[in-house]
């Protein structure tokens, strides 16, 4: 109720009873008249004019008064403070705390804080927070609060291990930004294949050139536990905390000949030598076209070997025969070479590719003749 109807509504209660004074002084002055009949007419008359004179007076004056103490006891001293400082103070007979910030011209926002304390408002204005987890985002206001209050706000639960920019008990402010990293761990196996290795053992029971294997290999395996540690599904840690070997790992063992095969000496074998070689011997026949030349420039026929020069040099007159007298190719000449004859190797030629089939690769003593 505003000052005016404040006002009217005094001023008529003043009337009714300031009416209610007068029709009771006329009551008793008519008794007193009935009892006064020797009093003349006009001096009854002139006595109620003086009287009602004077009530009209103090019917003003009590409906003044009264006008005055509704004023002054409906009056309310009202001040309004925004985040602790004072906005405004004013007087006013509203007595409702929204006509309070409306007269103050104060517009309440969504997360606003508003307390009463008698003819005091404190309104704590609220500000925009963010809150970032599980891939997305919320942004609210609020006012003074920690970060944990604001994740209840926000409705969004945290573990122990969870990692959280600013710390729980921290006040936010404006802008602020809380960032909740999700931190999980799982543990991880996983096999590896262990490759056997190739063990060669010399041994006598075999020939030189021969080999056999003993132990065939066989690959192990080996599972390692680890403890890994995610943060937001990302792998940020891993820790070995098991190993155990599931399947042994076999080593491959071969037996390497190195008992010497006894040469055979046969009627052709010379007896006079300047040295003799074991070597590995292939063979080799005409070209595509029918024929090709050797590398000392004379074309090739049945006696003709190629050789390596660091070896054997160019020229050099030899005796083949395989070492346990097999076969026998006899006397040849080293007058030719071959981009795959490098060291103890030799290489044959033979009229035909099935005679060059059939020989295959060999091992052959090479006499060095006189």
């Amino acid at each position: 109720m505003d000052i005016k109807s404040q006002i009217k509504k005094a001023t008529g209660v003043c009337k009714s009873t300031a009416k209610r004074m007068f029709d009771r002084a006329l009551d008793i002055f008519s008794k007193t008249t009935d009892r006064a009949k020797s009093v003349k007419n006009t001096k009854a008359v002139s006595f109620m004019k003086r009287h009602k004179i004077m009530l009209t007076a103090v019917s003003a004056t009590t409906a003044a008064v009264m006008l005055m103490s509704v004023v002054l006891i409906k009056q309310n001293a009202v001040t309004v403070y925004i985040d602790g400082q004072e906005y405004a103070a004013f007087t006013t007979l509203a007595d409702d705390s929204e006509k309070w910030l409306e007269l103050a011209g104060v517009e309440i926002y969504d997360g606003d804080v508003v307390a009463v304390d008698g003819t005091s408002v404190y309104i704590d204005r609220a500000f925009y927070v963010t809150v970032k987890a599980d891939g997305g985002q919320t942004v609210l206001r609020t006012v003074e609060a920690t970060v944990s209050d604001v994740l209840a706000q926000a409705e969004i639960e945290y573990n122990d291990g969870d990692i959280i920019n600013i710390p729980l008990d921290e006040t936010v402010s404006g802008e602020s930004v809380i960032e909740l990293n999700r931190v999980s761990s799982s543990t991880v196996t996983e096999t590896e294949t262990v490759e056997y290795e190739t063990e060669k053992v010399n041994t006598d029971e075999l020939y030189i050139g021969q080999t056999k294997v003993k132990t065939a290999g066989q690959n192990g395996k080996i599972e390692y536990t680890y403890a890994v540690t995610y943060v937001d599904g990302v792998e940020t840690e891993r820790q070995l905390v098991g190993k155990e070997t599931v399947k042994e790992t076999v080593n491959k063992v071969v037996l390497v000949g190195t008992k010497k095969k006894p040469t055979v000496v046969t009627s052709s074998t010379p007896t006079s030598y300047k040295a003799v070689y074991t070597m590995t011997a292939t063979a080799y026949t005409y070209g595509n076209d029918g024929g090709n030349m050797t590398a000392t420039g004379i074309r090739p026929y049945r006696g003709i070997v190629a050789v390596d020069p660091n070896v054997i040099p160019l020229g050099t007159k030899l005796y083949i025969e395989t070492s346990d007298g097999s076969y026998v190719y006899g006397t040849a000449v080293a007058a030719d070479t071959g981009g795959a004859i490098k060291g103890n190797k030799i290489d044959v030629f033979l009229e035909t590719y099935g005679e060059c089939r059939n020989f295959g690769r060999r091992t052959v003593n090479v006499y060095v003749l006189e």
